[in-house]
């Protein structure tokens, strides 16, 4: 989904589109632009709902709203 510059990943909670958290090599990453990473960068993906995130990626301070809508997370080379 577009929104702004970004091209954004988005999922669905209560029938309705939303932003999971977005975690890249262990950070919490707000503007996450799924266009700046090329595939052969990424060495894993995990991604968990709303009620299976493990707690140490719950995030909840610093201007996020945590797992809210799922947490996808991107592990880099």
């Amino acid at each position: 989904m577009q929104r702004g510059p970004y091209e954004i990943l988005v999922s669905t909670r209560n029938g309705k589109l939303c932003e999971p958290q977005i975690i890249v090599n262990g950070i919490v990453n707000q503007r996450f632009d799924r266009n700046s990473v090329s595939a052969s960068e990424i060495i894993g993906v995990e991604y968990y709902t709303v009620a299976t995130t493990p707690l140490r990626f719950n995030v909840t301070g610093t201007g996020t709203k945590g797992a809210q809508c799922g947490t996808a997370i991107f592990w880099l080379k």
